[in-house]
């Protein structure tokens, strides 16, 4: 059993919108222990450095100060 906690930074098989290939990519475990032990999913945020002109209602710019 793979143990991660919330804030862990963990590589994830992510399909292509086709799903015919996939490629590894950074994601943050934000699902709580609590959750976890209740489930057998991890709940994930996928981490990227390329931004968009525009983001989306769901986006959000983390800023070092």
């Amino acid at each position: 059993m793979t143990t991660c906690r919330y804030g862990d930074v963990v590589l994830v098989a992510f399909p292509f919108t086709n799903l015919q290939a996939i490629k590894k990519r950074p994601a943050v475990i934000i699902s709580s222990l609590s959750y976890q032990q209740t489930k057998p999913d991890f709940i994930l945020m996928a981490i990227t450095s390329q931004l968009k002109k525009e983001l989306t209602n769901l986006g959000y710019v983390f800023e070092s100060d």
